[in-house]
């Protein structure tokens, strides 16, 4: 089951968040499904990111990470750049895992050549 840290929910029904980060939330909650580890969303178009944050455009999402060992970690941020593929980046930072939709090509993210 994923759930939705207090600070995020509101953002679940406004419409900044692009279907491929739903996309990128179905995937880390199968993921972690499968070791038996809750999906908890940390951030999506809210709270503080850095100037040119891709959360801001509804791009990334944040999972909690700090109910897993670090093995598990590792395990979750590998997993999820394999299953997600070369479009995303998927970063382990030392609070949680963060995952952007960054595609090469800038048409598919929204962007002009």
């Amino acid at each position: 089951m994923i759930q939705f840290k207090n600070s995020v929910k509101g953002y679940c029904k406004t419409g900044c968040v692009r279907p491929e980060i739903w996309h990128a939330i179905e995937v880390a909650n199968q993921i972690l499904s499968e070791e038996n580890a809750n999906c908890v969303v940390t951030s999506l178009c809210d709270g503080k990111h850095s100037k040119n944050s891709k959360h801001y455009e509804g791009n990334a999402v944040d999972f909690r990470t700090r109910h897993l060992i670090d093995s598990d970690k590792s395990y979750f941020a590998a997993a999820m750049q394999q299953r997600l593929g070369g479009d995303y980046d998927v970063v382990l930072e030392d609070t949680h895992l963060h995952v952007e939709f960054d595609p090469d090509n800038p048409l598919l993210s929204g962007g002009s050549l």
